[in-house]
Order: C-alpha cells, then structure tokens, then sequence
C-alpha cells in the first residue's frame, strides 16, 4: 500500500510531542513513586548485592520495583501500539489495538503490585541511585528532542518513531546498571533491534517506518513487563507482599 506521505508528516509531529510529553510525566512519575519509600525500610531476607559509586545496590528487586517498571513499560507500550497507528494498513489495526488493550492492562497490573508493595524499599531512595538516573534520562530526552526536530526540519518526519525507538532501546543499557535485575539489557537489545528493522523495511518498501516501529516496540515493552512481573516475589510466593530484598549494606 503506497505511503500517504502527507497524513505521515501531519501525524508523526503530534504523535512525537505526545511521547515527548508522557517521557516528562513518566520521569516526574518514577521519582515520585520510587522515592514515597521511607529510608527506614528493612529487608527481610538476605540478598546479592552490586556496587554503584559507593552505594550497594541489590540486584534482587523487590515487588515494587517490579511493579512500578511493569507500569511504566505497559503504558508506553500503549503509546507504540497507538503510534503504530499512524500510517498502518486497515488489517493490521485490530491487532494494535488489542496491543494497546494489552499494553494498558499489564500496566494497571503493575501498579497494583506497586501498590501492594508500599512500604518496600527501592534504588531511588539513595541520592546516588536518583543523580544516575535524572543524568541518563535527561540525556535521552535531549537525544529524543533534538533527533525530532531536526528529522522534522529536514522534512523527514517519517522517520522519528526509527530515532525514538533507538534512543529508548540505548538508553535501558546505562540504566540497566542502576537498576539491575529488572531485564533491561534485554529490552535494549530489542528495541535497538526493532529500529533497525523499522529503518531497513522503510528504505527497502512503502512501508512506513511507524507501522514497524509501533507494534515492535509495543510487544518489546509487553513482554519485558510482563516476565519483570512473573518474577515478583509475590507472584512466586503467591502473594503480593514477598520478601524485600535488601537496598544497602553498611
């Protein structure tokens, strides 16, 4: 089916600022819910730890860690499964919306285990942890931002969702190492993998790079969300209140 280049460049600019959007709410989110944990939380059982510019991280997440990445990682894949949208043949909209059904669904369920989970320590309690992470994904922002708007000035709007997607995958690899044990090395590999893919087929055919990108990057996101739920202690254990594994060692 020929491109409607037109409708791709009206669309792919709101569809980004959108993205760009939900990536500050995401931030102002995770900081929010990451650090509401009190310092004074203690670990029940003993864990292995990993070092982070002094800090001693458990490579165990607990359930709201857990939880709250499953959240973050169902929502946006609504967004891909909603951007794959943009300039997707007629058959192929049923199955993204029952992504973006599915994406939304498994991030309802990882709020609930976050929920259920509070009073569990997390990584952003530590200045360290939370320093890290504002560095990495202010860069990704400004990588994101700045590859738009010069894809957009150069009458390329096409191929912004191939951009984002390469950005997302790569910045998961420095946040893998503050955040470790949630399966984000993997889900960079991916998502590197989906943009790759998302650029070869928009070069090689009509295919707009989007209708690659979107439903890639939205099953990447399912999956990692939802094997970073099965993992949960609680969901092992059968219950959502698990062992809390421990953040610090003094």
């Amino acid at each position: 089916m020929p491109v409607d280049n037109h409708r791709e460049h009206r669309l792919t600019p709101l569809l980004n600022h959108r993205y760009l959007a939900t990536l500050l709410w995401r931030d102002s989110v995770l900081g929010m819910a990451l650090t509401s944990v009190g310092r004074s939380a203690e670990s029940s059982i003993p864990g292995e730890c990993v070092p982070l510019d002094g800090v001693i991280v458990a490579s165990t997440p607990n359930d709201r860690s857990r939880g709250i990445v499953a959240l973050i990682e169902g929502f946006f894949a609504f967004m891909w499964f909603g951007w794959g949208q943009a300039q997707a043949p007629s058959w192929l909209t049923v199955p993204l919306l029952v992504g973006s059904a599915l994406g939304a669904f498994v991030g309802v369920v990882g709020g609930v285990v976050a929920v259920r989970a509070t009073g569990q320590r997390t990584p952003m309690a530590e200045r360290e942890v939370r320093a890290r992470y504002n560095v990495i994904v202010g860069v990704e922002f400004l990588l994101i931002a700045a590859g738009a708007f010069i894809l957009g000035a150069a009458g390329a709007a096409t191929w912004i969702p191939v951009w984002v997607c390469a950005v997302v995958g790569l910045h998961f690899l420095p946040l893998a190492r503050v955040f470790p044990g949630l399966l984000l090395v993997p889900l960079a590999v991916a998502l590197v993998v989906v943009a790759l893919v998302a650029l070869a087929v928009g070069l090689a055919t009509t295919t707009s790079p989007s209708t690659v990108a979107g439903p890639g990057a939205g099953v990447c996101l399912v999956v990692a969300a939802v094997a970073t739920l099965v993992t949960a202690s609680g969901y092992r254990n059968g219950t959502a209140t698990g062992p809390v594994p421990p953040l610090t060692a003094s």
